[in-house]
């Protein structure tokens, strides 16, 4: 659910609550998001718990059970140990963009460093991999289609996870919040020098990161990101895409263009639209959490607070 509105952000933590996300508003400005919380869209560490769903244990008759039951339920186990940590991690990133004032930016980048380091030996570890290898290639054996595309994701976010190096891993986290930090400051500064380093910085760590987790692309560099966002997608066909709305969005602006050159009225924002005080920071906070209210969000569970830049963080 987003209320678009200047230079501001909301984001929102909350115990297992989901708001349904909907646009309520729009203007042309920064965007004022208010989410439920989630672990952290910055961080994504808890890549294997992405596609679990629960199923009930009564379907599993737990006396006499086959090797890939027992597997399989030792694997849910440990993915559950995995997503706690990753909730922590969500936590330590939802405080660094709400609370945490700029002097310990340094520290956290650390801490989260520290805890991805723990949280990719827990995830790729001899338990995990003998739970992953106990179901590897069994999905047959199980009837409920929701577990094998449990184990099916699993295996591949196994596999992906385990060719990284927990050294790596841990630089990753650390980057990432240092690199968060410094676009902050460059932000507030409006001095893009005071994030391009980082900005390199990320690009060849996310490089090397796509090369070692998907090795069967890194002849294309692009498409080993990709895929971390959008499984099977290719760069390739991205062109293709963009070709395609390239060749209808082109004539729209020129239209577009030709029409306010000769009526530059036609460019003005609506009255309701325009900047000032009816954008309060507080006005819209109080909006928000009205609205957010009236759509069933329990504040026992979660709240609602300013950030920088919208995120999403569910625990």
């Amino acid at each position: 659910w987003r209320v678009y509105a200047p230079a501001t952000s909301a984001a929102v933590s909350c115990d297992r609550a989901v708001l349904l996300r909907s646009s309520f508003a729009t203007a042309p400005y920064s965007m004022w998001n208010v989410y439920a919380s989630s672990v952290s869209a910055l961080a994504g560490r808890s890549v294997l718990m992405a596609h679990l769903r629960p199923v009930s244990s009564s379907r599993i008759a737990m006396s006499g059970v086959s090797a890939p039951t027992q597997s399989y339920e030792k694997l849910k186990a440990l993915l559950r140990e995995v997503d706690a940590l990753s909730e922590i991690q969500g936590i330590l990133g939802y405080d660094e963009q709400v609370f945490m004032p700029p002097g310990a930016a340094a520290s956290r980048a650390k801490q989260k460093g520290a805890l991805a380091k723990i949280l990719h030996d827990k995830s790729t570890g001899t338990e995990m991999r003998e739970a992953i290898d106990g179901v590897r290639g069994r999905e047959e054996d199980f009837d409920d289609v929701r577990v094998r595309a449990n184990i099916r994701d699993a295996v591949d976010a196994f596999d992906k996870e385990a060719r990284k190096s927990s050294e790596l891993a841990q630089k990753e986290a650390q980057l990432e919040s240092e690199a968060n930090q410094a676009w902050a400051a460059a932000r507030k500064a409006s001095d893009f020098s005071l994030f391009a380093g980082k900005l390199t910085e990320i690009f060849e760590l996310k490089k090397e990161v796509a090369a070692v987790t998907r090795p069967a692309l890194k002849s294309e560099p692009y498409d080993g990101a990709l895929d971390a966002f959008e499984r099977g997608m290719r760069a390739e066909r991205l062109d293709e895409i963009f070709e395609e709305l390239r060749a209808g969005l082109v004539p729209l602006l020129e239209a577009i263009n030709a029409k306010k050159a000769s009526d530059p009225s036609v460019d003005a924002p609506h009255p309701s639209l325009a900047f000032g005080d009816q954008w309060d920071t507080e006005a819209q906070a109080a909006l928000s959490r009205d609205v957010a209210a009236k759509m069933g969000y329990s504040f026992d569970n979660g709240r609602l607070d300013v950030s920088t830049h919208p995120f999403t963080i569910i625990n």
